[in-house]
């Protein structure tokens, strides 16, 4: 992870500060581990990825600016003396939620297909089959058993 220090939170927190704090958090954990991967792998991970790992960031970034305009919203609404309830629905920041969620969703789905690119091939040998069926009988199993893993 890079040492990067993510925002600090408000004086006044509320859920979404909380969870713009935590998404920044992960996409630096995910931005880490694709660079892990492409070192491991010596070839660069699919463009997909990486423009998964792009969105999201945007994603992040503009929740985080309707949260902005939200608590401005607020202390206009404060200073003018007009009742303010912390539950309203804005449905820009609701569209904003909706579309981080989904990035999100498929920016965890393409940590997964690096993943799977990453990981060593499975390959199948003749020779443990009879180890396997002794091993059943036992009441041993493994999803492992007659794999060998070459890089």
């Amino acid at each position: 992870m890079t040492n990067t220090n993510p925002p600090k939170t408000p004086p006044k927190s509320t859920r979404v500060d909380y969870l713009i704090i935590n998404q920044m958090k992960e996409q630096a954990k995910v931005a880490s581990l694709f660079d892990r991967m492409e070192c491991l792998c010596g070839v660069p991970l699919h463009i997909n990825i990486h423009a998964a790992l792009k969105t999201h960031h945007m994603a992040v970034c503009i929740t985080q600016s309707r949260r902005k305009e939200d608590s401005g919203n607020m202390t206009k609404q404060q200073q003018q003396g007009i009742n303010f309830t912390e539950d309203r629905d804005n449905p820009l920041m609701v569209m904003a939620l909706k579309e981080l969620a989904a990035t999100t969703k498929r920016l965890r789905t393409a940590l997964w297909c690096a993943l799977q690119s990453t990981v060593p091939k499975a390959i199948k040998t003749q020779e443990h089959e009879v180890d396997e069926e002794a091993a059943c009988a036992e009441g041993v199993s493994s999803p492992f058993l007659g794999y060998s893993f070459c890089l």
